[in-house]
């Protein structure tokens, strides 16, 4: 090899490093703040069906609930996200410095205890039981119809009039119309009816969580998997279809995270760590927003990671996301930016995503819902 192809060579490489150094490297001294959303652990399927199987198990074990293995997932997050930003995170919990959010639900509050379990044993000073190599740290919540940050489910009649037209989209009724033979297998299977999308999905989700657990199933499940995954794929997407579902959904976390990042540069002295502990549903919403979703759902424990950098007096934000256990999490870029976007540039893309006051933009005048209930 001549020297200048090695220089060449080197050259390429330094460039290469540039690119991904800051987005896989840790650098706790430029890191200013950390905010990590992250989907529940494993959890046992949401709806029983009478003609299930292995519908008593899952009603016995209770319906929606997190699992072991989901308390494991979540433990190991937890020691992950140690690891990853030793040198920014106190080695001790502080209630000044970590602040943590859940949705009123109860595997996303059991899923927050178990990642802080993870994040932060208790020291020498904040042991309280030499036998307990854990402690009590305080997670926040709202109910289910008011948590219009975190919850999908929440009370927003602007969004569910959305989302009732996109169940009757050209789109959505002819996925459903091309899956019909699918779909009777899988009401015949459990023993129930599907009228619309979301009901169809709650049956595949059955499905699916069996299928991870090995579970003996009928011989089509395997032969059309891929078709069975497809609705999968249709479902998240009808969910947040277009700029107002994704302004009403995903907007307001990602108007939170921008005032977090604002309150930081203001007050260095303010929390510097925020955990919210969600759903699948607010990962893709916030996704959604920010023109990132790749149709990946999210699985158990995956998590983005937003981080507040100051670089050379300038604040720039990397968004990470982690969604398998054996790689490292990639970025999240969003268009029109870098891997490092620059705090104004952030804002600027994401203007007009963020809702003014939500409770108002929620709202639906009078002719939009009587046409919501089918009355005009």
């Amino acid at each position: 090899m001549t020297m200048s192809a090695s220089l060449r060579i080197i050259y390429i490489l330094s460039i290469v490093i540039a690119f991904i150094g800051p987005s896989l490297a840790q650098n706790a001294s430029t890191l200013r703040l950390l905010q990590v959303l992250f989907r529940h652990g494993d959890r046992n399927p949401l709806t029983a069906y009478p003609e299930d199987p292995y519908g008593s198990y899952w009603t016995q074990q209770g319906l929606g609930e997190l699992t072991s293995l989901g308390k494991q997932q979540h433990y190991e997050l937890g020691q992950y996200l140690r690891t990853r930003y030793e040198g920014f995170l106190q080695v001790d919990y502080n209630p000044d410095y970590v602040y943590v959010r859940s949705t009123d639900v109860d595997r996303t509050l059991m899923s927050a205890l178990t990642d802080l379990a993870g994040l932060y044993p208790p020291t020498s000073d904040q042991l309280w039981d030499e036998n307990l190599d854990w402690q009590p740290i305080p997670v926040h919540t709202v109910p289910t119809t008011a948590d219009l940050v975190l919850d999908s489910d929440s009370l927003c009649p602007r969004y569910y009039l959305q989302h009732v037209e996109t169940l009757a989209s050209t789109a959505v009724l002819e996925f459903m119309l091309e899956n019909e033979a699918l779909i009777q297998l899988l009401e015949n299977y459990l023993g129930a009816r599907a009228e619309d999308l979301d009901q169809v999905w709650h049956m595949f989700d059955v499905i699916n969580i069996e299928r991870m657990k090995n579970f003996s199933l009928p011989d089509w499940v395997e032969e059309q998997w891929e078709q069975l995954e497809a609705i999968n794929v249709m479902y998240f997407y009808e969910l947040f279809p277009n700029h107002i579902t994704q302004r009403l959904r995903g907007g307001p976390l990602v108007k939170e995270w921008i005032q977090n990042m604002n309150n930081t540069i203001a007050d260095a002295d303010t929390t510097q760590f925020f955990v919210y502990s969600a759903h699948d549903s607010t990962i893709v919403s916030v996704q959604q927003a920010l023109q990132v979703y790749t149709n990946n759902t999210p699985p158990y424990a995956s998590a983005m990671m937003v981080e507040l950098h100051q670089i050379d007096g300038e604040y720039q934000v990397q968004i990470l996301y982690r969604n398998d256990t054996l790689v490292d999490p990639y970025v999240l870029t969003l268009p029109g930016c870098t891997a490092l976007c620059p705090l104004d540039s952030f804002v600027e893309l994401t203007k007009d995503v963020l809702p003014g006051n939500i409770l108002e933009e929620c709202r639906l005048d009078s002719a939009s819902y009587l046409r919501q209930l089918g009355l005009a």
